[in-house]
Protein backbone atom coordinates (compact mmCIF):
# COMPACT_ATOMS: atom_id res chain seq x y z
CA UNK A 1 0.00 0.00 0.00
CA UNK A 2 0.77 3.57 -0.40
CA UNK A 3 0.82 6.68 1.74
CA UNK A 4 -2.88 7.09 1.28
CA UNK A 5 -3.52 3.42 2.22
CA UNK A 6 -3.49 2.00 -1.55
CA UNK A 7 -1.84 -1.64 -2.32
CA UNK A 8 1.12 -0.89 -4.89
CA UNK A 9 3.00 -3.37 -7.16
CA UNK A 10 5.06 -5.98 -5.76
CA UNK A 11 8.62 -5.89 -6.46
CA UNK A 12 9.58 -7.73 -9.74
CA UNK A 13 11.54 -11.09 -9.37
CA UNK A 14 15.46 -10.58 -9.16
CA UNK A 15 17.13 -10.41 -12.55
CA UNK A 16 14.04 -8.35 -13.92
CA UNK A 17 13.82 -5.13 -14.99
CA UNK A 18 10.38 -4.68 -16.09
CA UNK A 19 7.56 -6.91 -14.71
CA UNK A 20 3.69 -7.58 -15.53
CA UNK A 21 1.37 -4.94 -13.66
CA UNK A 22 -0.96 -7.41 -12.83
CA UNK A 23 1.61 -10.51 -12.08
CA UNK A 24 4.80 -8.95 -10.33
CA UNK A 25 6.90 -12.66 -10.54
CA UNK A 26 5.77 -12.46 -14.79
CA UNK A 27 8.53 -10.67 -16.14
CA UNK A 28 8.61 -8.64 -19.75
CA UNK A 29 12.07 -7.48 -19.77
CA UNK A 30 15.32 -8.88 -18.08
CA UNK A 31 18.21 -6.60 -16.66
CA UNK A 32 21.94 -7.24 -17.78
CA UNK A 33 23.39 -11.03 -18.29
CA UNK A 34 19.83 -12.56 -18.35
CA UNK A 35 17.69 -13.44 -20.61
CA UNK A 36 13.77 -14.32 -20.14
CA UNK A 37 12.10 -17.48 -20.84
CA UNK A 38 9.50 -19.62 -19.59
CA UNK A 39 9.16 -20.17 -16.03
CA UNK A 40 7.19 -23.13 -14.40
CA UNK A 41 4.40 -21.58 -14.00
CA UNK A 42 2.03 -21.92 -16.77
CA UNK A 43 1.97 -18.16 -18.40
CA UNK A 44 4.49 -16.42 -16.25
CA UNK A 45 8.32 -15.40 -18.07
CA UNK A 46 11.28 -15.57 -15.72
CA UNK A 47 14.88 -14.38 -16.21
CA UNK A 48 17.29 -17.10 -16.37
CA UNK A 49 21.52 -15.95 -15.82
CA UNK A 50 23.59 -16.23 -18.63
CA UNK A 51 27.21 -17.16 -17.85
CA UNK A 52 29.40 -15.25 -16.24
CA UNK A 53 30.90 -13.18 -19.13
CA UNK A 54 28.10 -11.94 -20.95
CA UNK A 55 26.10 -9.12 -21.29
CA UNK A 56 23.39 -10.88 -23.54
CA UNK A 57 23.20 -14.32 -24.43
CA UNK A 58 20.78 -16.17 -26.79
CA UNK A 59 17.76 -17.49 -24.81
CA UNK A 60 18.12 -20.92 -23.03
CA UNK A 61 21.86 -20.98 -24.19
CA UNK A 62 23.06 -19.28 -21.13
CA UNK A 63 26.96 -19.64 -23.33
CA UNK A 64 26.38 -18.19 -26.47
CA UNK A 65 26.89 -14.76 -25.30
CA UNK A 66 25.58 -11.72 -28.20
CA UNK A 67 27.17 -8.91 -26.03
CA UNK A 68 29.87 -8.90 -23.59
CA UNK A 69 30.48 -6.35 -20.65
CA UNK A 70 32.98 -3.50 -21.61
CA UNK A 71 35.95 -4.76 -20.09
CA UNK A 72 35.93 -7.43 -22.19
CA UNK A 73 35.41 -8.20 -26.16
CA UNK A 74 33.49 -11.37 -28.19
CA UNK A 75 34.67 -14.40 -29.68
CA UNK A 76 31.98 -14.94 -32.45
CA UNK A 77 33.53 -18.55 -33.28
CA UNK A 78 32.88 -19.92 -29.80
CA UNK A 79 29.97 -16.89 -28.89
CA UNK A 80 31.99 -16.86 -25.47
CA UNK A 81 33.60 -13.11 -23.92
CA UNK A 82 37.10 -12.80 -24.00
CA UNK A 83 38.26 -10.71 -20.92
CA UNK A 84 40.43 -7.32 -21.61
CA UNK A 85 44.29 -7.57 -20.11
CA UNK A 86 44.15 -6.17 -16.49
CA UNK A 87 43.95 -2.50 -16.31
CA UNK A 88 42.03 -2.15 -19.82
CA UNK A 89 38.62 -0.46 -20.08
CA UNK A 90 38.36 -1.83 -23.72
CA UNK A 91 40.31 -4.04 -25.65
CA UNK A 92 40.48 -5.98 -29.71
CA UNK A 93 41.38 -8.36 -31.48
CA UNK A 94 43.01 -9.03 -34.63
CA UNK A 95 41.65 -12.59 -35.24
CA UNK A 96 39.10 -14.38 -32.90
CA UNK A 97 41.89 -15.18 -30.40
CA UNK A 98 44.57 -14.22 -28.41
CA UNK A 99 46.43 -11.95 -27.96
CA UNK A 100 44.15 -9.26 -27.19
CA UNK A 101 45.48 -5.20 -27.56
CA UNK A 102 43.91 -2.85 -25.03
CA UNK A 103 42.50 0.42 -26.85
CA UNK A 104 41.97 1.90 -23.91
CA UNK A 105 43.11 2.04 -20.15
CA UNK A 106 42.02 2.41 -16.21
CA UNK A 107 42.59 6.28 -14.69
CA UNK A 108 46.10 5.95 -13.81
CA UNK A 109 47.72 4.24 -16.54
CA UNK A 110 48.80 4.72 -19.95
CA UNK A 111 48.45 2.81 -23.28
CA UNK A 112 51.46 1.53 -24.78
CA UNK A 113 50.43 1.42 -28.24
CA UNK A 114 53.44 -0.73 -29.39
CA UNK A 115 52.79 -3.79 -27.20
CA UNK A 116 48.75 -3.32 -26.77
CA UNK A 117 49.03 -2.65 -23.01
CA UNK A 118 48.42 -0.59 -19.96
CA UNK A 119 51.53 0.72 -17.82
CA UNK A 120 50.86 2.15 -14.69
CA UNK A 121 51.14 5.74 -14.02
CA UNK A 122 53.87 6.12 -10.97
CA UNK A 123 55.88 8.80 -9.55
CA UNK A 124 59.77 8.44 -9.69
CA UNK A 125 61.47 9.26 -7.05
CA UNK A 126 64.46 10.59 -9.20
CA UNK A 127 61.93 13.22 -10.47
CA UNK A 128 60.50 16.36 -9.08
CA UNK A 129 56.72 16.01 -7.15
CA UNK A 130 53.91 14.92 -9.25
CA UNK A 131 56.37 13.69 -12.20
CA UNK A 132 55.69 10.64 -13.78
CA UNK A 133 58.57 10.56 -15.52
CA UNK A 134 61.75 12.42 -16.13
CA UNK A 135 64.84 13.64 -17.90
CA UNK A 136 67.88 14.16 -15.55
CA UNK A 137 70.52 15.68 -16.32
CA UNK A 138 73.54 17.54 -14.62
CA UNK A 139 72.16 20.99 -14.60
CA UNK A 140 68.49 20.13 -14.33
CA UNK A 141 65.22 17.83 -14.01
CA UNK A 142 63.10 18.23 -16.60
CA UNK A 143 59.58 16.48 -16.10
CA UNK A 144 57.94 14.37 -19.82
CA UNK A 145 54.82 13.27 -18.10
CA UNK A 146 52.65 14.54 -14.97
CA UNK A 147 50.57 12.42 -12.47
CA UNK A 148 46.63 12.37 -13.08
CA UNK A 149 46.06 16.56 -11.66
CA UNK A 150 48.80 18.10 -12.57
CA UNK A 151 49.89 19.51 -16.39
CA UNK A 152 53.34 19.59 -17.98
CA UNK A 153 54.49 23.75 -17.82
CA UNK A 154 58.22 24.18 -19.54
CA UNK A 155 59.05 20.70 -17.95
CA UNK A 156 57.28 21.25 -14.17
CA UNK A 157 54.12 19.72 -13.31
CA UNK A 158 52.21 22.15 -12.08
CA UNK A 159 48.76 21.41 -10.12
CA UNK A 160 45.85 21.61 -11.98
CA UNK A 161 42.31 23.51 -9.71
CA UNK A 162 40.36 21.21 -7.31
CA UNK A 163 38.67 18.39 -8.52
CA UNK A 164 40.53 18.56 -12.28
CA UNK A 165 42.32 15.42 -13.20
CA UNK A 166 43.72 16.95 -16.31
CA UNK A 167 43.91 20.65 -17.11
CA UNK A 168 45.14 22.90 -19.86
CA UNK A 169 48.86 23.15 -20.23
CA UNK A 170 47.93 26.99 -20.97
CA UNK A 171 45.49 27.66 -17.96
CA UNK A 172 45.53 25.33 -14.84
CA UNK A 173 42.03 26.77 -14.31
CA UNK A 174 40.59 24.98 -17.61
CA UNK A 175 39.76 21.60 -16.87
CA UNK A 176 39.62 19.10 -19.54
CA UNK A 177 38.24 16.02 -17.30
CA UNK A 178 37.42 15.49 -13.98
CA UNK A 179 38.25 13.12 -11.06
CA UNK A 180 35.20 10.61 -10.05
CA UNK A 181 32.44 12.32 -8.31
CA UNK A 182 32.98 15.46 -10.15
CA UNK A 183 31.54 16.71 -13.43
CA UNK A 184 32.63 18.96 -16.04
CA UNK A 185 31.21 22.24 -17.11
CA UNK A 186 32.04 22.97 -20.79
CA UNK A 187 31.52 26.24 -20.97
CA UNK A 188 33.73 27.37 -18.04
CA UNK A 189 35.89 24.62 -17.98
CA UNK A 190 35.43 24.15 -14.25
CA UNK A 191 34.74 20.58 -12.49
CA UNK A 192 32.27 20.79 -9.83
CA UNK A 193 30.93 18.02 -7.15
CA UNK A 194 28.37 15.77 -7.93
CA UNK A 195 25.09 16.03 -6.10
CA UNK A 196 24.72 14.80 -2.26
CA UNK A 197 24.91 10.62 -2.52
CA UNK A 198 26.33 10.49 -6.49
CA UNK A 199 29.43 8.80 -6.79
CA UNK A 200 29.34 9.71 -10.82
CA UNK A 201 27.48 12.38 -12.99
CA UNK A 202 27.48 14.31 -15.38
CA UNK A 203 26.24 18.33 -16.06
CA UNK A 204 22.60 16.77 -16.91
CA UNK A 205 22.62 15.12 -13.70
CA UNK A 206 23.66 11.88 -11.49
CA UNK A 207 24.81 8.44 -13.41
CA UNK A 208 25.86 6.16 -10.36
CA UNK A 209 25.31 6.70 -6.80
CA UNK A 210 26.86 6.11 -3.51
CA UNK A 211 26.62 2.42 -1.62
CA UNK A 212 22.35 1.90 -0.41
CA UNK A 213 21.16 4.70 -2.69
CA UNK A 214 19.64 4.14 -6.05
CA UNK A 215 19.05 6.26 -8.96
CA UNK A 216 15.68 8.06 -9.80
CA UNK A 217 14.14 8.96 -13.16
CA UNK A 218 15.25 12.84 -12.24
CA UNK A 219 18.76 11.52 -12.48
CA UNK A 220 19.51 12.49 -8.23
CA UNK A 221 20.02 9.61 -5.71
CA UNK A 222 17.82 8.68 -3.38
CA UNK A 223 17.85 5.76 -0.33
CA UNK A 224 17.10 2.28 -1.24
CA UNK A 225 14.41 1.33 0.96
CA UNK A 226 14.99 -2.19 2.39
CA UNK A 227 12.03 -4.37 1.24
CA UNK A 228 9.37 -4.96 1.70
CA UNK A 229 9.36 -0.89 2.15
CA UNK A 230 8.37 0.60 -1.61
CA UNK A 231 8.96 3.90 -0.26
CA UNK A 232 10.69 5.11 2.66
CA UNK A 233 11.83 7.93 5.53
CA UNK A 234 14.68 10.04 3.48
CA UNK A 235 17.17 9.23 6.11
CA UNK A 236 16.69 5.82 7.07
CA UNK A 237 16.15 2.82 4.16
CA UNK A 238 14.24 0.64 7.36
CA UNK A 239 11.38 3.17 8.46
CA UNK A 240 8.85 2.50 5.24
CA UNK A 241 6.08 5.02 4.64
CA UNK A 242 4.40 2.33 2.47
CA UNK A 243 4.89 -1.32 1.53
CA UNK A 244 4.64 -3.80 -1.22
CA UNK A 245 1.83 -5.84 -2.06
CA UNK A 246 1.42 -8.80 0.15
CA UNK A 247 2.18 -6.82 3.52
CA UNK A 248 0.26 -4.49 5.58
CA UNK A 249 1.48 -0.75 6.99
CA UNK A 250 1.36 -0.17 10.50
CA UNK A 251 2.37 3.77 11.14
CA UNK A 252 3.46 3.67 14.53
CA UNK A 253 6.46 1.56 14.01
CA UNK A 254 7.45 2.67 10.43
CA UNK A 255 6.98 -1.42 9.56
CA UNK A 256 5.95 -3.56 6.44
CA UNK A 257 4.13 -7.21 7.65
CA UNK A 258 3.25 -9.58 5.88
CA UNK A 259 -0.17 -10.42 4.74
CA UNK A 260 -1.19 -13.46 3.21
CA UNK A 261 -4.67 -13.70 4.26
CA UNK A 262 -5.38 -14.49 0.07
CA UNK A 263 -4.07 -18.50 1.80
CA UNK A 264 -7.90 -17.90 3.90
CA UNK A 265 -9.58 -18.27 0.31
CA UNK A 266 -7.01 -20.01 -1.73
CA UNK A 267 -6.59 -17.38 -4.01
CA UNK A 268 -3.23 -16.27 -3.82
CA UNK A 269 -1.63 -14.59 -7.38
CA UNK A 270 1.51 -13.29 -5.70
CA UNK A 271 3.95 -14.05 -2.64
CA UNK A 272 6.23 -11.83 -0.53
CA UNK A 273 9.66 -12.52 -1.51
CA UNK A 274 10.91 -15.52 1.03
CA UNK A 275 7.83 -17.73 0.29
CA UNK A 276 6.70 -19.35 -2.81
CA UNK A 277 3.51 -19.93 -4.04
CA UNK A 278 2.09 -23.78 -4.38
CA UNK A 279 -1.63 -24.56 -5.31
CA UNK A 280 -2.64 -20.80 -4.65
CA UNK A 281 -1.09 -20.69 -1.39
CA UNK A 282 1.95 -18.49 -0.14
CA UNK A 283 3.90 -20.39 2.13
CA UNK A 284 6.08 -19.29 4.37
CA UNK A 285 6.29 -19.36 8.58
CA UNK A 286 3.46 -17.48 9.69
CA UNK A 287 1.36 -19.79 6.92
CA UNK A 288 -0.90 -23.36 8.05
CA UNK A 289 2.17 -25.99 7.60
CA UNK A 290 3.18 -25.55 4.12
CA UNK A 291 6.36 -25.27 2.99
CA UNK A 292 8.44 -22.68 3.79
CA UNK A 293 11.85 -20.82 1.83
CA UNK A 294 14.83 -21.67 4.37
CA UNK A 295 14.79 -18.90 6.39
CA UNK A 296 18.82 -18.66 6.08
CA UNK A 297 18.71 -19.65 2.51
CA UNK A 298 18.40 -15.59 1.47
CA UNK A 299 16.04 -17.32 -1.29
CA UNK A 300 13.96 -14.71 -2.73
CA UNK A 301 12.03 -17.46 -4.38
CA UNK A 302 12.89 -21.38 -3.91
CA UNK A 303 11.56 -24.18 -5.46
CA UNK A 304 7.52 -25.26 -4.11
CA UNK A 305 9.19 -28.87 -3.58
CA UNK A 306 12.31 -28.05 -1.29
CA UNK A 307 12.75 -25.07 0.55
CA UNK A 308 16.16 -24.33 0.32
CA UNK A 309 16.83 -24.98 -3.53
CA UNK A 310 16.68 -21.22 -4.33
CA UNK A 311 15.27 -20.33 -7.55
CA UNK A 312 16.30 -16.47 -7.69
CA UNK A 313 18.36 -14.47 -4.75
CA UNK A 314 17.78 -11.54 -2.80
CA UNK A 315 20.05 -8.34 -3.46
CA UNK A 316 23.54 -8.83 -2.86
CA UNK A 317 23.21 -12.31 -3.30
CA UNK A 318 23.95 -14.89 -6.84
CA UNK A 319 22.84 -18.21 -6.97
CA UNK A 320 25.13 -20.95 -7.39
CA UNK A 321 25.12 -24.25 -9.64
CA UNK A 322 24.10 -26.16 -6.51
CA UNK A 323 20.66 -23.59 -6.33
CA UNK A 324 22.16 -21.86 -3.07
CA UNK A 325 22.29 -18.31 -2.60
CA UNK A 326 25.49 -17.20 -1.33
CA UNK A 327 26.71 -13.76 -0.45
CA UNK A 328 28.95 -11.49 -2.83
CA UNK A 329 32.18 -9.79 -1.61
CA UNK A 330 31.91 -6.44 0.57
CA UNK A 331 32.82 -4.64 -2.27
CA UNK A 332 30.03 -5.82 -4.38
CA UNK A 333 26.48 -4.45 -4.60
CA UNK A 334 25.48 -7.18 -7.06
CA UNK A 335 27.29 -9.93 -8.58
CA UNK A 336 26.75 -13.00 -11.08
CA UNK A 337 29.34 -15.05 -9.05
CA UNK A 338 32.02 -14.77 -6.38
CA UNK A 339 34.31 -13.22 -8.69
CA UNK A 340 32.37 -10.91 -11.03
CA UNK A 341 30.60 -8.00 -9.69
CA UNK A 342 27.64 -6.29 -11.59
CA UNK A 343 27.82 -3.32 -9.68
CA UNK A 344 30.44 -2.03 -7.13
CA UNK A 345 30.45 -0.64 -3.37
CA UNK A 346 30.93 3.57 -2.90
CA UNK A 347 34.73 3.90 -3.61
CA UNK A 348 35.41 1.11 -5.66
CA UNK A 349 35.05 0.74 -9.82
CA UNK A 350 34.54 -2.67 -11.97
Amino acid sequence: MNDNGQSVLGACNPGCSKCASSNPISCLVCQSGYYIGSSSISGVFDCFPCSVTCKSCVQGQPNSCTSCYSNAIINTTSQSCLSCPNNCLSCTTLGNSPPIICTACASGYSLNSSQGNCTQITGNSMCSLKCASCQITISSTVCLLCLPGSTLINGQCVLCTVGCSLCSSSSITVCLACFFGNYLNYFNGVCLPCSSNCASCTSAGCTVCETNYILTALFTCTITCLYPCSSCSSGNSTACLSCYAGFDYDASSQRCFSNLSCNTYLNCSLCPFGSTLVSSICSNAICFSYLICNENSNCARCSNTNATQCLSCKSGCYLSASNICLTCSQKCISCIDGNTCMSCASGYAI
